[in-house]
C-alpha cells in the first residue's frame, strides 16, 4: 500500500493524500481545494468524493 497519492479532479492536480496511520491527510496543491487542506480522510475514496463535491460547489459559485 502506498504512503501517498496525487489526487486529480477533472485533469487538475487537487491535492496530495499523505498516509498518517490508518488515515490520509489532504494537502492542497491548488487554491481551488484549499478548503480541504489539513482534513483527514479514512480512505482515498472519501477524499476524492470530498474534492469532487468541492469542485462542483466552486463551479456553481463561478456560474452564479
Amino acid at each position: 500500500m502506498s504512503n501517498g497519492y496525487l489526487l486529480e479532479i477533472d485533469d487538475r492536480d487537487a491535492g496530495l493524500l499523505i498516509r498518517e496511520g490508518k488515515s490520509y491527510a489532504f494537502v492542497a496543491v491548488s487554491g481551488a481545494f484549499q478548503a480541504l487542506n489539513g482534513k483527514m480522510f479514512a480512505n482515498v475514496s472519501d477524499a476524492e468524493r470530498a474534492a469532487r463535491r468541492l469542485a462542483r460547489h466552486n463551479a456553481l459559485r463561478r456560474a452564479a
